[in-house]
């Protein structure tokens, strides 16, 4: 849920200072289904499946 507020949050322009938390919080070796919204375009970066 993390990697999808932080992609949804990096989109519309949050606070980086959230985005950066919200990665940080991530573990660099998972991988998250977004499901509809792995057509974003920073789907990715988040670490989409």
């Amino acid at each position: 849920m993390r990697a999808i507020l932080g992609a949804l949050g990096e989109l519309t322009g949050a606070e980086e200072q959230h985005v950066r938390e919200l990665r940080a919080s991530l573990n660099p070796l998972s991988r998250f289904d977004f499901g509809v919204l792995s057509t974003l375009p920073n789907a990715r970066t988040w670490q989409a499946k």
